[in-house]
Order: structure tokens, then C-alpha cells, then sequence
């Protein structure tokens, strides 16, 4: 059993199960989320793009942001499977297991490895171990985390699609503007260039 507490009376039964139910629904949304984000041709093409300068810096903040995203979202999930598999040893919980079960659905269950705890966040004498947080509180980093990848995707697409679009508007120009000359007439400009046809209009 981990060492961070819980101060109050334990969950019951009932609100455990309620708890569960809600979790279960917010986990399969939040991974159906991650993977449509995935899917998103602007994510997709900074993903597969050797960049440079600022798109550059963004493409390796996206991805930084979207590893801890993923890794969070892993101990979110066996949080809540730690959680499920008690519940489901247990038919008739006592108070130890509702006790148990309390911690793992409210209390900091979720632990960062050292890795994702960010730098502002540690001290110089602390120990290297991973912070905790309640699966409330890791959802609530996911969205922000999630936020702040959508908001640089959705810029980035906006100014692929643009310049996109103004290559495609360039390139309509000039397919239009060789047009006239590859509709010249071969035997026009045969006759132009003929050494008899100045005799004949003279």
C-alpha cells in the first residue's frame, strides 16, 4: 500500500462502484481523444517533417508534450485498473479493501516517474521519487497538456494550408500564363518563319 493518505471516511460500496463506472467512461474518452489527435493531418505532417528554426522548436515541443501526454495517461489507466481488479476480488468489500479502494480512486495513486516531474516542480534536497497525484489532478495535467499540443497543431496546419494554397494559386498562374504559347499554331509560326512568305506579301 503506497504511503499517501487519505483523511475522511472511505468511499461505500455504492459510491466506489459510481466511481468506477464514471472512470471507466472518462478513460475510454480520453483515449478515443489521444487517438484522434494522432490522427489529425496537421499532427500527422509535423510528425513526418524534417523542419527547421521556430517549426522546428514547435515540432519538438508537440512531441515532448505528447510522450508525457501518453505516459500519463498509462498510469492514469493502471490506476484505475488497480482499482477495478480489487473491486473485482472483492464482492462484499470490508473496510480495509473500501479503505483501499478510497485511496486508489481519490487519493495521489498516480505516480510520475522522476523523469516527467518537471524541474520548477522539484527542490534541492527532495528525493528522487516521482509526484503523485490524484486521477483527478492527472486529468486535469492531460487536458492542459492536450490543449496546449491541439493549439500548436491547429497553427501550424493553418499556415501549411495557406501556403498550400498560395503555391497551388502560384502555380495556376504560371500553367496560365505559358498557356497562350503552347496554343501557338506549329504551322502559324512555320509560315511566320518561312523565307518566301515576306516575298509574297510585298
Amino acid at each position: 500500500m503506497s504511503d499517501a493518505r487519505v483523511t475522511g471516511p472511505p468511499l461505500s460500496r455504492e459510491e466506489v462502484d459510481r466511481t468506477l463506472a464514471r472512470l471507466r467512461d472518462e478513460r475510454e474518452r480520453i483515449g478515443a481523444a489521444l487517438l484522434e489527435l494522432e490522427a489529425h493531418q496537421g499532427y500527422q505532417l509535423l510528425e513526418g517533417a524534417a523542419l527547421t528554426g521556430e517549426t522546428r522548436r514547435v515540432q519538438a515541443d508537440v512531441q515532448s508534450r505528447a510522450a508525457s501526454l501518453w505516459t500519463l495517461f498509462d498510469l492514469y489507466g493502471r490506476a484505475v485498473d488497480a482499482a477495478e481488479e480489487l473491486r473485482a476480488r472483492h464482492g462484499r468489500p470490508g473496510q480495509a479493501q473500501l479503505a483501499e479502494l478510497t485511496r486508489l480512486l481519490t487519493g495521489a495513486s498516480v505516480e510520475l516517474p522522476v523523469r516527467e516531474v518537471p524541474l520548477e516542480r522539484r527542490t534541492l534536497l527532495a528525493v528522487p521519487s516521482g509526484e503523485r497525484l490524484t486521477l483527478r489532478a492527472a486529468v486535469d495535467r492531460m487536458t492542459a497538456l492536450y490543449e496546449e499540443i491541439a493549439r500548436s497543431v491547429a497553427a501550424l496546419d493553418t499556415v501549411w494550408s495557406t501556403l498550400l494554397s498560395r503555391l497551388a494559386e502560384v502555380e495556376a498562374e504560371r500553367r496560365g500564363a505559358a498557356s497562350p504559347r503552347a496554343r501557338a499554331s506549329p504551322s502559324a509560326r512555320s509560315t511566320a518563319s518561312s523565307p518566301g512568305s515576306s516575298t509574297r506579301r510585298r
